[in-house]
C-alpha cells in the first residue's frame, strides 16, 4: 500500500510453497489488532526467500521478520535480518510460527541455505547424470566445422507462445491485462520488467521477424577515470551493451515450391543463425515495421560446435511440442543464417515491405550523438528548437550538458521525474515509462514512435482509455476517468514547416530511431577524455576453443595435433598478438619458445599444427594459447595432458 500511513487496510499475500520454489511472502499490517485478524504474532509475518530441496520434501528458506529493505515504512524493522529457517514436508503455511529455525544469528544475515547431505538423501540417486561431452566435430552440422568457434541456435516456431502479461490472465481490464500505460501503484504489473512480456496488443499474425541482440556487461573499462562510481554512457540495460547480430524474416512464402505452413498448420516461423559461441545474446520478436513486440530478458549462450534448436517457442511450457526437423529451417540442406562476420538487418523496399540487408559491419550499434542527433538535427529542430519554435514543448537541439548528457537526451530518455516538458497527470512517469516520449525497449507504446511513424502502433485507439484533453492538466479528463486508467493519445503526425523544404523522414531513420528505443536508448559521454570507456568500447573477451590435444594424448601419428580456434565479432582478432608456448620441446623448438607461427588456418578460423614429437610416453605436458582482440582483451587457455 506505498507505504503509506493513512492506509488502513492490511496487505497481506500468502504464497502455496510448490516444487517449483516460492517467491515471497509478504505481510505487512499497521496494528497488533490487524495482525490477529489474521492469526499473525505480532506486526508481521515477514518476508520468505532462497528456497532449497532437503530431504524428506523438506524446504529449506530464509525468513526475515522486517520488510528487507531500507523503506520508511510503517513496520521498517529490522530492516534486515535472514534466519535460515525449514518448511517440514512441503506443508502450505500461513503462520511464519510454523517454521522450523535452523540459525537466525542477529549478527548476521543468512541468506542461500543447502542441505550438507548426500546428493541421494534429496534426489533419491547417488549423483546426477554424467552429461556426455559436447561433440565439436563437425558432424553435427555442415556450417559447423570441426574446432569452430561458432553455434547454430534456431526455433522451430514463435507462434507456441505463454507471454499472456498479468499472471496469464488477458482480458481482466481495458488493457487486456497488461501493464497500464501510467500509474502510481507499485509493481501494479512487472511482467514487462521481470520476465519479458507484450509490448502492447498483438496476435500472431503480427509477429514478422527476430532480433538476436548481443549482451555485453560491463567490467573495469566502462567506469573512466572516476571509476567505480560512474560508467562513460548511459542506457537503460542497467550497464549492459545491445547490439544487433542480426534480423532475421520469419515469413517463409518466399520459397517456391515449398509449403509455408508448418507440421501443425500455423505459417512456418523456424529459423536458424550460425553465431558465435561464449557471446552473450538474447531474442526480440519484431513485427512489419520492424518494432520489438516481446523481449527476452535472460542471457543465452552457446558453447563452440554447439547446436540449440529445442526451446519450441516463447516460454511455450503449455503447448505442444513441434520438432524442429519438421520445419523448413530444420530440413537437410537448410543453410543458416550467417550472423558471424556481417549483420543482417530488415529494411524496408521501396513497396514498404520488410526485406533483409547485409551490412559490411559484425555487429549494428545504435546511439544517441551519432546515429540519432544527426536525424533531429536534419528534420525535427525547425519544429523543436530552444530558439524557434516549441512545439509540445519538446526541444530537439538542446545541447546542454548535465552529469555529461545532452538535454535533449535527457528529456527523451531519462525523464522519470518530468522535469522538462509536459507533465505527466500523476506527477511523475512511472511502469516502464522513461518520459513522455520513451517506454524503455517498447517502441509501439513510445510517443516518439508514433509520431515518427505516423500513426498509433500499440495495438489500441485513442477511444480504448481515458486522456486528458489539455496535455498534463488531469482537470480535463472525461467526467469520472481514473486518472490510473489513462495513456496518451496520437493526435497526428510530425510534418516539415511549409516552405522549409525539409524532407520528411526516410523509412531507414524510423527504424534507426525505433531500434534506438529498443536497444535502451544508449548515449556516449559526451566529454571527450571518456571516449575509450563508452558506448561503444568492446569489454567481451575472444572466443578461444583448443580442442585438442586431449588430456591423454596419445602417440598415433593421426592424433598428434594441436588445434585451437578464436573469434571476436566486435573489434575482431589481432592476429599478430597470438602467442602459443609449450612447456616442453616442439620439433626443434626450445621450451617456452612462441610457435604461433607454425599454426595454419585451413577452415573456418580453426588453426592447427601437426607435432612430429612429443615427451616421452608416462611423460605430462602444457600447451598455452593466447588470443587478443583489437580492444586489448585477452583469452587464455592452459591444456595440460599426458602422453600415452
Amino acid at each position: 500500500q506505498d507505504g503509506h500511513p493513512a492506509h488502513k487496510q492490511p496487505y497481506y499475500e500468502k504464497y502455496r510453497l510448490s516444487p517449483r520454489g516460492l517467491v515471497n511472502l509478504t505481510a505487512f499490517t499497521h496494528s497488533a489488532d490487524e495482525a490477529s485478524s489474521f492469526g499473525l504474532t505480532g506486526e508481521y509475518a515477514g518476508k520468505v526467500t532462497h528456497p532449497a530441496a532437503a530431504p524428506n520434501n523438506d524446504v529449506l528458506m530464509v525468513w526475515s521478520p522486517g520488510p528487507a529493505n531500507l523503506l520508511n515504512r510503517p513496520i521498517n524493522m529490522p530492516r534486515v535480518d535472514g534466519g535460515i529457517y525449514l518448511l517440514k514436508n512441503g506443508q502450505s503455511l500461513t503462520d511464519h510460527t510454523q517454521l522450523v529455525k535452523i540459525l537466525n544469528d542477529p549478527n548476521y544475515n543468512e541468506q542461500q541455505p543447502r542441505a550438507v547431505v548426500p546428493y541421494s538423501a534429496i534426489y533419491g540417486v547417488a549423483e546426477p547424470v554424467n552429461l556426455p561431452r559436447l561433440k565439436n566435430d563437425g558432424t553435427l552440422h555442415a556450417a559447423l566445422p570441426k574446432g569452430t568457434p561458432f553455434g547454430l541456435i534456431g526455433t522451430s516456431t514463435f507462434l507456441s507462445r505463454d507471454t499472456a502479461p498479468n499472471d496469464g490472465k488477458p482480458g481482466t481490464d481495458s488493457y487486456n491485462g497488461l501493464e497500464k500505460f501510467n500509474t502510481r501503484a507499485n509493481d501494479e504489473n512487472p511482467n514487462w520488467f521481470t520476465q519479458g512480456a507484450d509490448a502492447g496488443k498483438y496476435t500472431n499474425d503480427d509477429i514478422y521477424a527476430v532480433r538476436i541482440v548481443a549482451m555485453e556487461a560491463v567490467a573495469d573499462k566502462s567506469y573512466g577515470p572516476i571509476y567505480p562510481s560512474y560508467t562513460a554512457f548511459r542506457a537503460h540495460t542497467e550497464r549492459e551493451r545491445l547490439r544487433v547480430l542480426g534480423e532475421i524474416i520469419l515469413k517463409k512464402d518466399r520459397y517456391p515450391g515449398i509449403n509455408p505452413n508448418d507440421a501443425q498448420g500455423n505459417r512456418d516461423t523456424s529459423f536458424l543463425a550460425k553465431i558465435p559461441a561464449d557471446t552473450p545474446f538474447t531474442f526480440q520478436t519484431l513485427d512489419r515495421d520492424g518494432l520489438v513486440l516481446n523481449m527476452a530478458q535472460t542471457w543465452h549462450m552457446l558453447r563452440p560446435g554447439e547446436v540449440r534448436t529445442n526451446c519450441g517457442g516463447c516460454h511455450a511450457h503449455s503447448k505442444p511440442a513441434l520438432p524442429f526437423e519438421q520445419t523448413i529451417a530444420g530440413r537437410l540442406g537448410y543453410m543458416p543464417k550467417d550472423l558471424t562476420k556481417y549483420a543482417l538487418l530488415v529494411v524496408k523496399d521501396l513497396s514498404g515491405t520488410l526485406v533483409q540487408k547485409q551490412l559490411d559491419t559484425p555487429m549494428l550499434d545504435v546511439e544517441y550523438r551519432r546515429d540519432i542527433k544527426p536525424i533531429f538535427e536534419r528534420a525535427c529542430v525547425q519544429c523543436h528548437s530552444k530558439t524557434g519554435r516549441q512545439e509540445a514543448k519538446l526541444i530537439l537541439d538542446d545541447t546542454a550538458l548535465t552529469d555529461g548528457y545532452e538535454g535533449t537526451y535527457l528529456a527523451l530518455a531519462w525523464d522519470q521525474e518530468a522535469t522538462r516538458g509536459i507533465k505527466p497527470i500523476i506527477g511523475t512517469w512511472r511502469q516502464e515509462n522513461a518520459s513522455r516520449y520513451v517506454r524503455k525497449f517498447q517502441s509501439r507504446r513510445s510517443l516518439l514512435a508514433w509520431k515518427v511513424f505516423g500513426r498509433r502502433l500499440d495495438g489500441w485507439t485513442n477511444a480504448d482509455h481515458p486522456t486528458e484533453s489539455v496535455s498534463g492538466d488531469a482537470t480535463t479528463l472525461p467526467a469520472g476517468a481514473d486518472p490510473n486508467a489513462a495513456d496518451i493519445d496520437f493526435l497526428g503526425t510530425i510534418m516539415p514547416p511549409p516552405g522549409s523544404g525539409v524532407a520528411p523522414l526516410t523509412d531507414e531513420e524510423k527504424l534507426t530511431i525505433a531500434r534506438w528505443i529498443d536497444l535502451g536508448v544508449p548515449s556516449d559521454h559526451a566529454e571527450a577524455q571518456y571516449a575509450r570507456y563508452g558506448w561503444f568500447s568492446d569489454e567481451l573477451k575472444p572466443t578461444l576453443y583448443v580442442p585438442l590435444p586431449l588430456i591423454s594424448f596419445s602417440t598415433n601419428p593421426a592424433q598428434m595435433t594441436v588445434t585451437f580456434s578464436a573469434h571476436d565479432q566486435y573489434s575482431g582478432i589481432d592476429w599478430s598478438a597470438t602467442s602459443i608456448k609449450a612447456n616442453f620441446e616442439v620439433d626443434g623448438f626450445a621450451p617456452g619458445a612462441e610457435l604461433a607461427q607454425l599454426f595454419t588456418e585451413p577452415n573456418g578460423g580453426v588453426r592447427t599444427y601437426a607435432l612430429r614429437t612429443l615427451p616421452p610416453l608416462g611423460s605430462t605436458g602444457e600447451i598455452t594459447v593466447r588470443v587478443r582482440d583489437r580492444q586489448g582483451n585477452v583469452s587464455e587457455r592452459v591444456r595440460k595432458f599426458t602422453v600415452q
